[in-house]
């Protein structure tokens, strides 16, 4: 069951609130957002755009795998294993 939403989007003091949290580390920045159909399992989605260099990109990219990928592929990662292109 999905939890209600209970404030509004352009609520001044959710904007503070998302202000305090964002400012913790390893926080995500003002591009992401929840996806539909995936939000709710706790994924984040960003929006990509002009500021967004390849270094960024491949960071974001790494950062989701570590989250999810198993111990095997994570000590291979660790180990420099070579990128597939």
């Amino acid at each position: 069951m999905p939890h209600p939403q209970m404030f509004d989007d352009d609520d001044p003091v959710l904007a503070r609130v998302r202000a305090i949290a964002l400012a913790l580390p390893g926080a995500a920045d003002e591009r992401s957002y929840a996806p539909a159909y995936l939000g709710t399992s706790g994924w984040l989605g960003i929006d990509l755009d002009v500021r967004t260099d390849d270094a960024e990109l491949a960071e974001l990219i790494e950062e989701s795998y570590r989250t999810v990928a198993p111990a095997r592929l994570l000590a291979e990662l660790e180990q420099g294993s070579p990128r597939r292109a």
